[in-house]
């Protein structure tokens, strides 16, 4: 997928007049060692080695707690917590580092409308309240698809989206590394992000995007839960990425058979005008769109807000290589993997499918288990 140029007013690259900030005006990277930073730096080291408990957000919870027995059993040697914890701190002294804006990253964020007003941010709760991590200025309410400029390309909507799914991260937690910043990051920005391995969008569907088959060291691949993608090799557990589920139609279970990886999906679909009339008069409850109602199908360009991400996996039955309507394919709400169940098969974040697919050669056989 060759990247779009660069919109009119993006700002202009000057790399003669721009100073490098001293560190005083740097995000603070320097390495901690209280509870909450050592969270944080467990999840960035999971996520470097291919085993994400999601975006990264410094939050416990039960996913985060299979995911750190997962690769501790997948050792040679399996890892007590301990252990686990001492390998992070080693590797990553701090789980922060700096990341300047640059001029070429805006050619994937939508372009800010002069005189545009921006969606005024929730009230949030007072210094004494927030959680470590929590942002100072939530982000907006992400605006509907059909009131965006789609053209032939869905960018970023801001910066702060970009930034995000660059560093896997929840966009609230990044706002909240950098409280000083309460605008959206401009060129030559520098913010403190989590110091995983970067989803580059620039480069993430160079070719060849999907690995040859090496019988000498077989890949396999599972669905388990409902809820994660495991990879093997050579019987070995090398990858465990969460997913969201799939709607009841779309479920199976039994072998299946990885296909082709599809860059830049496009996506079709069908849309009914807001002030369209309904059945239902009740403001409170209204009705789905029934067959009188005016619908018009239109299509989603490629890009990485299309709701089908930045790419689409086929998948087969066991001895087939007709492709099924359903896939794994990425997202344009990482936030929401847990909570959103899939319409188009099984979803997993931008950063994630992208790994995932080259690790997967065509052929890989995959089980949906329960």
């Amino acid at each position: 997928m060759a990247p779009p140029r660069p919109p009119a007013n993006a700002e202009p690259a000057d790399e003669t007049t721009k100073s490098k900030p001293t560190s005083a005006e740097r995000p603070d990277s320097s390495p901690s060692s209280d509870p909450a930073t050592d969270a944080i730096r467990l999840q960035v080291y999971l996520d470097r080695r291919h085993f994400p408990a999601g975006p990264i957000d410094g939050k416990p919870g039960a996913t985060f707690e299979v995911l750190q027995q997962l690769y501790r059993n997948s050792r040679t040697v399996p890892l007590t917590n301990e252990d686990l914890q001492a390998e992070a701190l080693r590797e990553l002294p701090s789980p922060f580092t700096n990341y300047q804006l640059r001029h070429n990253d805006f050619q994937f964020i939508e372009p800010v409308v002069p005189g545009a007003k921006s969606a005024k941010p929730k009230s949030t709760p007072p210094p004494s309240k927030r959680r470590p991590g929590s942002p100072t200025t939530p982000p907006p309410a992400p605006q509907p698809i059909e009131d965006r400029h789609l053209g032939s390309f869905m960018p970023y909507a801001t910066s702060w989206e970009f930034l995000a799914e660059r560093f896997h991260c929840d966009e609230s937690f990044l706002r909240g590394l950098n409280p000083k910043q309460t605008t959206p990051p401009a060129q030559g920005t520098f913010l403190k992000v989590p110091n995983v391995v970067p989803f580059e969008i620039e480069r993430c569907l160079d070719t060849p995007i999907q690995p040859a088959a090496d019988e000498a060291t077989p890949v396999t691949a599972a669905v388990v839960d409902l809820s994660r993608l495991e990879i093997r090799k050579n019987e070995v557990l090398i990858a465990v990425m969460p997913l969201s589920r799939a709607r009841p139609d779309l479920r199976g279970r039994g072998k299946w058979t990885v296909l082709q990886a599809i860059p830049g999906p496009a996506f079709a679909t069908q849309r009914t005008p807001r002030n369209a009339p309904t059945e239902n008069t009740d403001d409170t409850a209204k009705s789905a769109p029934t067959e009188s109602q005016p619908t018009s199908t239109f299509t989603l360009p490629r890009g990485p807000r299309n709701p089908l991400g930045v790419m689409w996996i086929h998948l087969a039955k066991e001895g087939s290589n007709d492709p099924l309507p359903f896939g794994l394919h990425g997202t344009n709400i990482p936030s929401r993997m847990r909570s959103d169940e899939g319409i188009g098969g099984f979803r997993l974040a931008n950063w994630d499918i992208a790994r995932a697919a080259r690790l997967l050669p065509v052929g890989t056989p995959l089980s949906w288990l329960k």
